[in-house]
């Protein structure tokens, strides 16, 4: 029995495609924080700039949702959002270490992707430099691949 090959015009071959060429294409076309926010205010209707959040705000949860004219929501919720960013909220970095050692870890990686590293070597690199330090260091020995795999693969979805 013979197998039909999958042929483009040129007579190429499909079966060797990456079907996953789309999602490679998008991560890479909104890998830059500012391409990533201008999607975020294209889906959302919103004007976001580059925000730097102040250290405390409140946010309401019928903010996440379109409003409808002449309809109040039903139900109020709001929530006391804290900015945990390197070099917001110092006084509650002080009082915890492992929160500020965090912050701190998290910064790195960003300075090394701004510094032109793709993402899993800014990683490495932020985990090999903060164990030297005694930044997040019991965290990174016991669970290394752990945090290098969750980072890796919910980085993405960081807020802007």
């Amino acid at each position: 029995m013979l197998q039909k090959e999958k042929l483009n015009m040129d007579g190429q071959d499909f079966s060797q495609i990456n079907h996953k060429h789309k999602d490679s294409l998008i991560r890479i076309a909104f890998r830059e924080k500012k391409d990533l926010l201008e999607l975020y205010n294209a889906i959302n209707g919103s004007d976001y700039k580059d925000e730097d959040e102040e250290d405390r705000c409140t946010i309401e949860l019928a903010d996440a949702f379109p409003k409808i004219e002449g309809l109040e929501p039903c139900l109020k919720c709001t929530a006391t959002l804290l900015n945990i960013n390197y070099g917001h909220n110092q006084e509650i970095m002080k009082r915890s270490k492992t929160l500020s050692d965090y912050s701190v870890f998290v910064q790195r990686i960003r300075n090394n992707q701004d510094a032109g590293m793709v993402l899993a070597h800014a990683v490495e690199k932020a985990t090999d430099d903060c164990k030297k330090e005694g930044i997040l260091k019991d965290i990174l020995l016991k669970n290394r691949a752990e945090v290098k795999n969750m980072v890796l693969s919910t980085w993405g979805q960081r807020l802007i």
